[in-house]
C-alpha cells in the first residue's frame, strides 16, 4: 500500500508538472482522495459482489476527482 501510494503521488506529481493537474494543491493530498476512491470501490465490491461498479462508476468517479483539481482556465 505505502509503494502504490508513493507511486500515486509521483504521477500526481507529475501530472502537476505537466500542467494537467493545479499546482497549488499537495500532491499528497490529491493521492490520498483518489486512493480514497479506490478504497471506497474495494469495499463497494466486497458489499455487493458486483465487480461492474468498479468500472461504470470508478471511471465516472476518478474522472470527476481529477476535474476537481485541473488547471484554472487560463493557467499555465
Amino acid at each position: 500500500m505505502t509503494a502504490f501510494f508513493k507511486a500515486l503521488t509521483s504521477a500526481v506529481k507529475d501530472a502537476q508538472t505537466g500542467g494537467c493537474l493545479c499546482a497549488e494543491t499537495a500532491p499528497q493530498d490529491i493521492a490520498t482522495l483518489i486512493f480514497g476512491i479506490i478504497q471506497s470501490l474495494v469495499l463497494r465490491l466486497l458489499v455487493t459482489r458486483d465487480p461492474s461498479l468498479l468500472l461504470s462508476d470508478g471511471k465516472r468517479l476518478l474522472e470527476l476527482q481529477l476535474s476537481a483539481f485541473a488547471p484554472a482556465a487560463g493557467a499555465t
